[in-house]
């Protein structure tokens, strides 16, 4: 189980701040080329290779996505949602991590009921393209999962999903 409060003073604007710093840059529309790849300063005319020690890095760095979804719990219903995150979502996402679909799951809370959200669930994906890459795999894992009730409640009880978001990093 992983818990992390977040200070009431930061905003969703903050946080998304915090984990832009981190992301890759990634193009304005799909269907243009990042401009600092394309940027990229001309190879020496006397290096036919690069550096191995380039070539291993770049190897090493693998993209992967990172969805954060930000969720309103009603009031008084923000542990529940907690709760509710971390007996259904989480137990799936725990075998999808052994499976090797994801890097990392947790959920963080503001400790308030204040504010246009106030509980972040993050997941990062192996691939690239977040949920979408292992939507399959996934699917077979929420078809196996009973959902756990809390209090008698489902998560549209407790609460409501505001916004998702996919941001990238390096690995």
């Amino acid at each position: 189980m992983r818990f992390f409060p977040i200070p009431h003073a930061w905003s969703a604007f903050a946080l998304l701040a915090l984990f832009a710093l981190a992301a890759t840059p990634l193009a304005a529309h799909p269907h243009e080329s990042n401009s600092h790849e394309s940027n990229s300063q001309e190879p020496n005319q006397h290096e036919s290779n690069p550096p191995a020690a380039d070539t291993q890095a770049a190897a090493a760095t693998t993209r992967v996505a990172v969805e954060l979804t930000f969720i309103l719990a009603k009031p008084g219903e923000r542990e529940r949602v907690v709760e509710y995150i971390e007996r259904n979502w989480f137990a799936m996402d725990a075998i999808a991590k052994t499976q090797g679909l994801m890097d990392d799951y947790r959920v963080m809370d503001t400790g308030s009921d204040e504010g246009p959200w106030n509980v972040l669930v993050e997941v990062t994906y192996r691939d690239a393209r977040g949920y979408e890459g292992v939507r399959e795999a996934f699917e077979n894992i929420r078809a196996a999962h009973r959902e756990i009730l809390i209090d008698g409640k489902r998560l549209r009880d407790l609460g409501k999903i505001v916004e998702s978001k996919k941001t990238f990093t390096s690995q």
